[in-house]
This record gives C-alpha cells, structure tokens and sequence, in this order.
C-alpha cells in the first residue's frame, strides 16, 4: 500500500530554487493547487503523475514510498505514468460562486473585487448555457458553467 509521494523541489521557469524544497503527501490527504496563471500549477501536477525523477523542465523529483526510481530499476513502483490530470474544471471546494470570486481577487490583488465579481459573472453567462448565479455552489456546476 502506498505509504507517502514525496516531490524534491527543483527550479521555477526563472531557474531560481523553487521555496518549496520537500513536500510529502500521505494517503487520505486532500491538496489544492492554486496560483495565478503562469505559476507552474500544471507542470507541478504533471511532474508527479509522470512520475519525474528530474527529467522534466522543472527538474523535481517524485519519490513514491521512498524509493527514488532512478537508484532502483528493481524497485516494486511502477515507472510509469502513474495519473492523468486534465484541464476540465472539476471544482472540490466547497463554496459559492460569489465566495470563491471574491477570494480570487483578494490573491490576485484586485482592489475593487464586487466591480471585478459582477463582470466576471456578466461574461460567464453569456457564455454558459444556463445562468450561474452568484449563490451557486461551485461543486453543484455542469461543466459548461465551470468553464464559462
């Protein structure tokens, strides 16, 4: 049974350390990825279900149960692609539409977030097929709405 994935930090795209030097990830724990765009979220993702052993851009290594798959070609851990993660928005927070807008703009910094929420909500539903209202519970979104 899988004990822990543990991810060796590597670099950022400025080739600078990444702050993040260990993190060690235990079976029943549940992690958010989260950063504006351009801040590695997908390649970090991509690095642990291509199971990296330094190889990737970024240079991390993911050691499943402390076996680091480089140092042991026998080692019972597959070397393989170990996950799929994909684009589709598949939302895990539990919180409404206004509370998780309003939350994205204080990290990004938006001074103004009610004039910021009410564009964006404005926008998405003139692109989703069904109105998203500001009360909606992001995990009770189609997919159609999540990606608006």
């Amino acid at each position: 049974m899988l004990r822990k994935i543990t991810l060796l930090g590597g670099l950022d795209k400025d080739s600078r350390p990444e702050p993040i030097r260990r993190l060690e990830i235990h079976p029943g724990e549940i992690l958010a990825v989260v950063g504006p765009t351009g801040a590695g979220k997908t390649q970090l993702i991509a690095d642990i279900e291509q199971y990296r052993e330094g190889e990737s851009p970024t240079g991390r290594q993911v050691i499943i149960d402390d076996d680091h798959a480089a140092e042991a070609p026998s080692s019972p851990v597959p070397r393989h692609l170990v996950a799929e993660v994909s684009q589709k928005m598949n939302f895990i927070i539990d919180a409404s539409v206004a509370t998780f807008l309003t939350r994205h703009a204080k990290v990004r910094a938006i001074s103004a977030p009610e004039a910021i929420i009410e564009t964006v909500l404005s926008v998405a539903n003139q692109l989703a097929g069904e109105p998203i209202l500001p009360t909606d519970n992001l995990t009770r979104l189609s997919g159609g709405q999540a990606r608006a």
